[in-house]
C-alpha cells in the first residue's frame, strides 16, 4: 500500500475508516469499480431535484394566491398549500383520481400542451354550494356536473388561473386558459399513458370541506423550460432584476430641498414662534447650505455675495459633490421601481380580467342567441333579433324583469325535472327568485321531505354575487328555451341506456345486462333500477306496493291508470286494498278526460318514485320479466 499511497493518504483513509466513512472491506475493491446505478426505463428519471424544488418554490407561491383570490370569490375561510410534489406517469395520475371528478384542461401558451387541474368533488360542490348561498356543503356527493355547476366552477378556474400566471412570471410570461371542464379522467388524454409528469398536490380547505387539489403538468409541456426550473437561475432571475433598475434610478423625479443651519433654539423658544418672528441663520452669513432629497444631506452647497448697487444676492455654488453610488439611495430607488412595477403588473392582470370577461359575455351572448361563435376573424351574419330583444321578449310574455323574470307557469314541469337533478342550494337559489305563486306551485309538486329542506335552505340563504346570479340566469334561460322547443337533452344517461334496453327483445337485454354485470355490477343494478315503467308496477308485491302508494299523489296514479291498458290496469289495481282502490276510483272520476300528455307526464314522476326508492335500498324490486 506504501507503494501506491503517500503518508498522508494512508492517514485520511485511516480516519476515515475510523469515522464509518469506509469500509475495511471497501480498501480491497478494485480500484475500476463502477457504482451501478438501477435505471428503470418505465418511469424514466426527467426532473432532477432541484427542478422538483423549484416547482414547488413556485407552487407554494401559486397556493398563496389561489387562497386569497377563492377566498374573496367565495366569501369564505379557503386555505390552500403544498402538500408534495412527484415525478410519475400519466397513467399513475390518472388512475389515482376518482371518477367523476372535476378536471380543468389548461391550455399552458405559450408552452406546447396542457396541464390539468383535478378538484376534488367535495370542494367542487362546496364552491357551488357556497357560491349559490348555501352554507357551503359539499360532502356526498359525487357526479357529473350539470350545466349550471359547470358555468359557476368555470368563473373560480379562471381566476385561480390569473394566480397560475403570476407564480410563473419569474420564470416565464405563462398565459394559462380554460380548455373545457370534464369530469371522467377517460375524456383527459393530454398525453400517452407512460408519459412522465410533475404532481403538484395541494391540500385545500373550503369552509369546513376538505380534500385535495391536483395540478399536473407533462414533461413535455414545460421541456423548453425546465434549464430555468433550478435554485441557480432562480436568484439570479431576482438579482438580474434589481441590476435593470439602475439604469432607471437616474430617471426618477424626487424633491430637492436646500436647508441652511440655523441658530440653536431652545424649547420655550421653539414655543413661542409666531408669524412674523427672526430666526437667525448664522449659517448663512458663511454662505453654508445643502441640498438634500428625501431628507438625506447630497450636495454642499457655497453662497457668494453678487449683484450691483450693493444689493445682495446669493448664487450657489457646488462644492465636494456626493457620488450617488455613496449616498446609500438605491435601496430606496429600486423600492420605488419595484411599486412602479408592481403597479403594472396590477393593470395588466386588471385589463386580462376585463379581456376574460368581455370573452364570458361574448360565449353568454353565442349561448344565448343559440349562434356559434365566429373563428378566424370571419363575420358574423346579422340575426333578426338580439339576445337582449330576446330576453326582453321573454319577460314581457312570461314575467317581470329580473332574475328568471322570464319563467312562467308553462315552465312548471322543466322546472321540477331541473330540481331533480341540481343541488339542494341551487334549487333553494332559483325559488326564491321565482314568483311566489309560482313557486308555491312549484313546491306542492315535490315530496315532503324535499319541501321542507328546501324552504329551509331559502329562509337562511345568504346573497349571491350578481356575476354569478347572471351566469345561472344565461344557464336557465338557454335550457328554458330548448325546453320549450322540445329539444332539451337528456340529462341521465342511465336513463337513456335503459329507454334503448326497453325497447329491445328480452334475449338481448339479458345479454347486455349480463355482459354489463360481470365488468361493472353497479352499473348494471343501475340501469336495471332506470329500466322500471309505469307498466312495471304490475310485477310489484303488494307489500312493495302499499310503500309505493305512500309516496305517490292518488291524482297521478288515477290520470296514468285512465291511459292505460286494461289488462295492466287491473293487475294494478288488484295490488292494492279496497280503500285504496276506493280512493283511486274516486279521484278517476273527477280527472276523467285528461290530455294523453298529461298522463305520460303522470307515469314517468311515478317511475321515478320507484326508482328513488329502489336506489336508496327502501324496496327490492326484481327485474321485471318479459
Amino acid at each position: 500500500m506504501a507503494e501506491v499511497l503517500s503518508q498522508d493518504q494512508i492517514d485520511q483513509l485511516l480516519s476515515a475508516i475510523s469515522a464509518g466513512e469506509i469500509s475495511p472491506e471497501e480498501i480491497h475493491q478494485p480500484r475500476d469499480r463502477r457504482r451501478i446505478k438501477i435505471y428503470d426505463f418505465k418511469r424514466p428519471d426527467k426532473f432532477s431535484r432541484d427542478q422538483i424544488r423549484t416547482i414547488s418554490i413556485i407552487h407554494e407561491t401559486f397556493a398563496r394566491l389561489a387562497t386569497t383570490c377563492v377566498a374573496a370569490h367565495l366569501r369564505s375561510l379557503v386555505h390552500v398549500h403544498v402538500a408534495s410534489v412527484d415525478a410519475l406517469t400519466y397513467e399513475e395520475f390518472i388512475r389515482a383520481i376518482p371518477n367523476p371528478t372535476t378536471l380543468a384542461i389548461i391550455d399552458m401558451a405559450p408552452l406546447t400542451g396542457s396541464a390539468i387541474l383535478e378538484i376534488d368533488p367535495g370542494i367542487t360542490f362546496s364552491m357551488v354550494d357556497r357560491l349559490l348561498g348555501g352554507p357551503g356543503e359539499g360532502a356526498g356527493y359525487s357526479r357529473d356536473l350539470t350545466s349550471i355547476e359547470l358555468a359557476v366552477m368555470e368563473d373560480v378556474l379562471v381566476r385561480m388561473l390569473g394566480a397560475l400566471r403570476e407564480s410563473w412570471s419569474t420564470v416565464i410570461d405563462l398565459r394559462p386558459r380554460l380548455g373545457g371542464i370534464v369530469t371522467n379522467p377517460q375524456f383527459a388524454g393530454i398525453v400517452p399513458p407512460s408519459e412522465m409528469v410533475v404532481l403538484v398536490t395541494l391540500e385545500s380547505k373550503v369552509g369546513e370541506v376538505e380534500g385535495m387539489m391536483n395540478l399536473c403538468i407533462p414533461y413535455l409541456t414545460i421541456e423548453p423550460i425546465t434549464s430555468k426550473l433550478s435554485a441557480q437561475y432562480w436568484y439570479s432571475s431576482v438579482r438580474r432584476g434589481s441590476q435593470t433598475l439602475r439604469p432607471r434610478v437616474g430617471d426618477l423625479e424626487v424633491e430637492a430641498k436646500v436647508y441652511v443651519p440655523t441658530e440653536a433654539l431652545t424649547l420655550r423658544a421653539l414655543g413661542e414662534l409666531k408669524r412674523g418672528s427672526r430666526i437667525r441663520l448664522p449659517g448663512l452669513d458663511n454662505g453654508e447650505a445643502c441640498l438634500a432629497a428625501g431628507e438625506r444631506p447630497l450636495i454642499r452647497l457655497k453662497a457668494t455675495r453678487l449683484g450691483p448697487r450693493g444689493q445682495w444676492e446669493f448664487a450657489v455654488a457646488i462644492l465636494d459633490p456626493w457620488p450617488l453610488a455613496h449616498l446609500d439611495l438605491l435601496p430606496p430607488a429600486e423600492q420605488a421601481a419595484s411599486d412602479i412595477a408592481e403597479k403594472a403588473k396590477g393593470l395588466e392582470r386588471r385589463v386580462s380580467s376585463l379581456e376574460r370577461h368581455i370573452q364570458a359575455l361574448t360565449r353568454t351572448v353565442h349561448r344565448a342567441t343559440d349562434a356559434p361563435p365566429s373563428r378566424g376573424g370571419a363575420a358574423v351574419e346579422p340575426r333578426e333579433s338580439s339576445a337582449a330583444e330576446e330576453r326582453a321578449e321573454d319577460q314581457r310574455s312570461c314575467g317581470p324583469a329580473g332574475p328568471f323574470g322570464f319563467l312562467c307557469a308553462g315552465d312548471i314541469e322543466f322546472l321540477h325535472g331541473l330540481f331533480l337533478h341540481e343541488l339542494p342550494q341551487t334549487s333553494a337559489m332559483i325559488l326564491s327568485y321565482l314568483d311566489p305563486a309560482m313557486g308555491a306551485h312549484l313546491l306542492s309538486r315535490l315530496e315532503e321531505e324535499t319541501r321542507n329542506h328546501l324552504i329551509t335552505r331559502v329562509a337562511t340563504m345568504a346573497a349571491v354575487a350578481p356575476e354569478v346570479l347572471e351566469r345561472v340566469h344565461d344557464v336557465i334561460l338557454m335550457m328554458a328555451r330548448l325546453a320549450r322547443a322540445g329539444q332539451l337533452p337528456r340529462h341521465e344517461p342511465l336513463e337513456v341506456a335503459a329507454g334503448i334496453l326497453n325497447r329491445v327483445g328480452q334475449k338481448v337485454r339479458e345479454e347486455v345486462i349480463g355482459s354489463i354485470q360481470e365488468s361493472n355490477p353497479r352499473l348494471a343494478e343501475s340501469i336495471t333500477i332506470h329500466m322500471f315503467q309505469f307498466e312495471d308496477l304490475q310485477t310489484l308485491e303488494p307489500e312493495i306496493m302499499q310503500t309505493v302508494l305512500k309516496f305517490v299523489e292518488q291524482r297521478d296514479l288515477a290520470v296514468a291508470l285512465e291511459h292505460t291498458e286494461e289488462p295492466i290496469r287491473q293487475r294494478i289495481l288488484s295490488l292494492m286494498g279496497p280503500s285504496e282502490r276506493e280512493c283511486i276510483c274516486t279521484e278517476a272520476k273527477d280527472t276523467k278526460g285528461t290530455a294523453s300528455s298529461e298522463a305520460e307526464q303522470a307515469k314517468l314522476r311515478i317511475a321515478r318514485i320507484v326508482r328513488g326508492l329502489w336506489t336508496s335500498k327502501a324496496i327490492i324490486v326484481d327485474p321485471r320479466p318479459e
